[in-house]
């Protein structure tokens, strides 16, 4: 005989009580949160209520034992037995719930009813893919990563959840496994669009262009209306040096379907392609356009830019009223041992710097991992409620600091005994007091651009969503924070003394041996032939994790130095703010 279906109405009005009493019955580690919610009921007066859910949660099913509780607590009571027999109904209430929040952007109100529907319905493949997606749009990406994945452990033959799944592997930088899940889509279903599209952006991103070229012919003789397809051909024909054509084809996909989600992507393309054809209007405009859609997805994950400033304030109050000769000395580390910062402004040439240095056989790059952010969050942990930060850490606690900075190192990179270390990240320039206190003896290397340029490039470019990026969303936004930040660098520099060499990207694209070779002797490695073939490694590396890889795979170009100068109108109103920096490392004053 077949369990009789729950009543809708009690659902819709119940659910949440329903649902919790139901999954608690069948999943223990909800008993806590279940307890909290039941004495909520009995400080509304439903004591009888209360004590008859948890009767239920214990086994007791027949419903005529759980005493008197009114025509409605016997309604809900009939519910929940009714649902442990048979869930079905009320994990499709949660999954309907859930996608209704989803589509709202209340990603962790929808999380937690599809959670609830995978443990009412453990072999749901739609409930541990709407998980999946909730956790996905939090950036959650390993928990995205194992719902999609418990999904097709139900059922392997599922394009679309193959897909999201290399989508989330993509996200992790895991290139190998995101193109797997893409080619199984395929294998699957040859005509899917998105995983076409995917797995052609990402061919192109990892230099395979033939690939990535017959991928994207093969999707729009499919879909001619493609914009993920139509952008991923706009790249191609820049890399060929067809710039006309590739502004043609972003501006069909300026016009081509309703995923809104790449529009910004076009907009910042766009604006850098109308930027090499010496058209700084359209560049500008088309910038603006980019980073309003930025603005709005920074909003929706509340990314907030005065976080960054403030986390800025607070390391920069660090060395306030303190004298560098009041710290201890610390235990010193020897040779190689010890790290190079390299530091600088976003887009001052970083990426071709470590790149360069890569190439060296006695120097090893780390591009842009959390070390030192992992060794700075312990820090302020550590010290949280200290008078005097920097000043009150004992050797032992030094000794800690630098074990969580060698650990997360150690989680990206197998380090090579005889190589130099050097630490990529442009913005631990905000960290450096934390960074000399732990690692005194610790050698900086400044990528330096002209600060225009600097500024400049940063508008024009799309970053991942954080605080610290929320920064770059307006060319006055980008001036102020590059001001900020190197009255700062130049406050730690006098004040702590600390050992570093600028490297301009000027002088690198100019003069690239002169340069190389100052950098080389500042680190004590000397030259060698092989950094001359550092576009070569580039290549070979595939993705650089990185917003400069499509140019760090191409030679050193000239086109990007003194760009600031074709918009020199838009420049006019910041200058001020700017122009002791542009003073103090050298630049012409404009």
């Amino acid at each position: 005989m077949k369990n009789p279906k729950v009543n809708p109405q009690i659902i819709q009005i119940h659910g949440d009580l329903i649902a919790l009493v139901t999954v608690a019955a069948r999943d223990a580690n909800y008993l806590p949160t279940l307890e909290a919610k039941l004495r909520l009921v009995e400080q509304h007066g439903w004591d009888k209520l209360a004590q008859a859910l948890r009767n239920v949660v214990k086994g007791e099913r027949k419903t005529n034992t759980l005493g008197n509780l009114g025509a409605e607590g016997r309604a809900i009571v009939k519910a929940i037995v009714q649902s442990i027999a048979d869930p079905s109904a009320l994990a499709m209430d949660r999954l309907h719930r859930g996608h209704l929040l989803m589509q709202q952007g209340r990603h962790q109100e929808a999380e937690a009813l599809f959670r609830q529907a995978c443990a009412l319905q453990p072999d749901s493949i739609d409930a541990h893919n709407l998980l999946g997606m909730a956790l996905h749009n939090q950036r959650r990406f390993p928990e995205a990563g194992q719902a999609y994945t418990k999904s097709l452990e139900l059922n392997p033959r599922q394009p679309p959840i193959r897909v999201n799944l290399g989508i989330v592997f993509h996200e992790q930088k895991r290139i190998d496994e995101a193109a797997n899940q893409f080619e199984r889509a395929l294998d699957l279903n040859p005509d899917d669009l998105e995983a076409i599209a995917h797995l052609a952006y990402l061919r192109e991103q990892t230099y395979q262009l033939d690939e990535a070229q017959s991928l994207v012919e093969r999707g729009l003789a499919l879909a001619p209306q493609k914009r993920a397809l139509w952008l991923v051909k706009s790249k191609l024909l820049q890399r060929d040096g067809r710039l006309t054509e590739a502004v043609e084809a972003l501006e069909q996909a300026r016009q081509a379907d309703m995923d809104s989600s790449l529009l910004g992507e076009i907009h910042a393309r766009l604006g850098y392609l109308y930027d090499r054809l010496n058209d700084p209007d359209n560049a500008y405009r088309n910038f603006c356009a980019g980073n309003k859609v930025a603005a709005r997805r920074h909003a929706q994950q509340g990314s907030d830019k005065n976080h960054y400033r403030r986390q800025m304030a607070d390391i920069a109050s660090l060395i306030e009223g303190v004298s560098p000769a009041e710290i201890p000395a610390s235990q010193r580390l020897d040779g190689t041992d010890s790290p190079v910062f390299l530091v600088g402004f976003p887009r001052s040439g970083t990426t071709l710097l470590n790149q360069i240095l890569d190439s060296h056989p006695r120097v090893q790059g780390m591009e842009e991992k959390p070390a030192v952010y992992s060794m700075v969050k312990h820090f302020m942990e550590l010290t949280h409620g200290r008078p005097r930060q920097l000043v009150d850490v004992s050797d032992a606690e030094i000794d800690g600091l630098r074990q969580t900075y060698f650990d997360t190192v150690a989680q990206h990179i197998e380090r090579r005994p005889d190589a130099i270390l050097v630490d990529k990240f442009p913005l631990n320039i905000a960290f450096i007091p934390i960074m000399w206190r732990v690692f005194p003896d610790a050698r900086y290397l400044l990528a330096l651009r002209h600060p225009c340029d600097a500024c400049l490039s940063c508008f024009m470019h799309t970053f991942e969503i954080n605080s610290a990026m929320a920064n770059f969303l307006t060319l006055e936004d980008s001036v102020s924070l590059y001001a900020e930040l190197m009255k700062n660098w130049h406050s730690y520099t006098t004040r702590l003394g600390i050992e570093f060499q600028p490297v301009k990207y000027e002088n690198l694209v100019t003069d690239f041996k002169d340069e190389a070779t100052r950098l080389f002797d500042f680190l004590g490695v000397g030259w060698d032939e092989a950094v001359t073939k550092h576009t070569e490694n580039a290549r070979k590396r595939g993705l650089i994790n990185t917003p400069s890889y499509d140019q760090i795979t191409q030679p050193i170009y000239q086109h990007a130095a003194y760009r600031w100068l074709r918009y020199a109108e838009q420049f006019r109103p910041h200058l001020d703010a700017i122009r002791p920096h542009i003073e103090s490392f050298g630049y012409p004053s404009p």
